[in-house]
């Protein structure tokens, strides 16, 4: 049996870059933790959760993708997280489940796991019974009611906690501190979280026959896949009782992720493979050759199945258990999960290296026919801020350089893109103006508020500097990429995202009927060429503006 540590491949130390995608994926961000490898991943609607190899948990917004918090709790690696409604479990390398607060992002309380149990490497929350199933590192299932607590007398618990002795890793009985990045509570705000046990009733020995690595619920049904190679099923009631197996693979093959959909289940296995099984059945009707080494990951959306490998692979599979198509990042995938919102579905990858990646798979999980619809979706229903982000990676891939005789096409190109995209949002009107010979056009556009009176005039142009040497950018500066909440490529900042978050917001404003006053809006596509012809053009069709 294999040390915990040396289990997971940790990756180079070289953050994830984008690599080229199929058509219907692009990466819209990557995070870097800075806390070692990502081990974890879970969400809510507001945020999105990563456990460290350091033990750490990263909370990134996702409306925004920044940190919102760094939590502290763990002196091993994070190895899993679970979600009820207003909280989040940690299971770390250090025997004990975490419990927080995912407003607040306070700690709430503690668990410690059966004596000498030694990293917890899964946990699934059974929300019918308001209980915690913790998959342990010596072999053991272990059941936690998180509805009855407190049944236990506080102090008892704490003579029980006082008397065990945790030879796995330390004897420590640690007191739970959390650190936020942007607000950051005091130690004195954790010292009296309460501390409470799994009891020995509650704990299964040997239910594999070694480490549990992968928990999945479905009702009152609990699947758990360990490095034995068997897939055991168990029934949920007041605990959990053995209700049968799935034929033992090789013996030396470890499953290492679980996925259910529509009556399949899917193994994810140290070999690459991917075993799936029909539960009415209990039969094997598949295996997939889907990645060349490990495969510590999967996830459902709209009946896709991801699956994420130590290869740097994420590969997806269709309802009919066809591949629909592969994202290829630079280094080992360990965690992964799919949001499927507001009529876009973004995979979150976690990696060796210490980095997050978040993909736009709206297209791959619609399939080919329904591509267009897809987009239509994320037009109509997708967040502004999504439809806006998507705009600016368009329009930062025209090469809009003033002043170069052989980019003016180019120039022509991002001044129509502009355009049709103001008729677009509704405006009133829309045009290119001609400017002086040889010099780049106007873009002019006009959005009529509730009350006709003198307009607001909005200054901005779409015409950026050239990239220079473009091996000394770190993304190539025609195509847009994120990195660590932050966007970067040629034009995001001066000026064509302003020139868009203005348009939106105006766009926005004026489709609810809230626009009091005109806008008017002059962009022009000379500034970073002394912005020849400009004024000339204007006093030319000074009625327009």
């Amino acid at each position: 049996m294999s040390s915990i540590s040396s289990s997971p491949s940790l990756g180079s130390s070289t953050p994830v870059q984008p690599q080229p995608q199929p058509p219907t994926t692009s990466c819209v961000q990557t995070l870097t933790a800075r806390s070692g490898a990502v081990l974890s991943v879970a969400y809510n609607q507001s945020y999105v959760f990563c456990g460290s190899q350091q033990g750490s948990i990263h909370v990134w917004r996702r409306d925004t993708y920044r940190l919102e918090a760094t939590l502290e709790g763990h002196s091993g690696g994070c190895h899993s997280l679970a979600v009820d409604t207003n909280t989040l479990f940690s299971g770390g390398g250090d025997g004990r489940v975490r419990a927080w607060d995912m407003q607040t992002l306070r700690a709430l309380y503690v668990i410690h796991a059966g004596v000498n149990s030694g990293a917890i490497l899964s946990l699934v929350y059974l929300h019918s019974h308001r209980a915690l199933v913790l998959g342990c590192q010596n072999t053991s299932l272990q059941w936690f009611s998180v509805a009855e607590r407190d049944a236990v007398p506080r102090d008892t618990r704490m003579r029980e906690l006082q008397a065990r002795r945790l030879r796995f890793f330390d004897d420590a009985i640690g007191v739970c501190t959390a650190q936020a990045a942007v607000t950051s509570p005091t130690p004195s705000d954790y010292e009296d979280v309460d501390q409470y046990l799994v009891s020995d009733s509650g704990i299964i020995d040997y239910a594999h026959s070694g480490y549990v690595y992968s928990l999945l619920a479905d009702g009152d049904v609990v699947y758990s896949g360990g490095s034995d190679g068997v897939i055991k099923v168990w029934r949920a009631s007041q605990g959990l009782a053995l209700a049968g197996e799935l034929e033992r693979v090789a013996s030396d093959v470890s499953v290492q992720a679980l996925a259910l959909d529509d009556g399949l289940l899917f193994a994810g296995l140290q070999s690459g493979q991917i075993d799936v099984w029909d539960l009415e059945t209990r039969q094997r009707i598949r295996t997939l050759a889907a990645h060349s080494a490990n495969v510590f990951a999967l996830s459902v959306v709209r009946h896709c199945v991801f699956s994420a490998s130590s290869d740097g692979d994420v590969r997806a599979w269709c309802s009919d258990l066809q591949t629909m198509g592969q994202i290829k990042t630079a280094g080992s995938v360990l965690a992964l999960a799919a949001i499927d919102a507001a009529g876009e579905v973004l995979l979150v990858t976690g990696h060796g290296d210490s980095s997050v990646a978040f993909w736009d798979v709206t297209g791959m999980v619609a399939g080919d026919r329904d591509a267009a619809q897809a987009l239509l979706e994320k037009a109509e229903g997708g967040r502004p801020g999504r439809r806006m982000m998507q705009a600016l990676a368009q329009w930062v891939r025209f090469r809009s350089v003033s002043g170069v005789p052989e980019l003016q096409p180019e120039c022509r190109r991002a001044a129509r893109f502009l355009r049709d995209l103001m008729q677009q949002l509704g405006a009133t009107d829309a045009r290119l103006v001609s400017s002086t010979p040889g010099s780049n056009p106007i873009v002019y556009g006009r959005f009529d508020g509730r009350q006709a009176q003198a307009a607001v005039f909005v200054y901005g142009h779409y015409d950026v500097m050239p990239a220079g040497a473009e091996s000394r950018w770190a993304s190539a500066p025609f195509e847009m990429s994120g990195r660590d909440g932050y966007v970067y490529g040629r034009g995001v900042s001066d000026d064509k995202g302003p020139v868009l978050a203005t348009l939106f917001a105006v766009a926005e404003l004026h489709a609810a009927g809230l626009l009091q006053m005109p806008v008017v809006f002059c962009i022009e596509g000379e500034e970073e060429h002394g912005s020849v012809g400009l004024y000339e053009t204007i006093a030319e069709h000074r009625a327009l503006f």
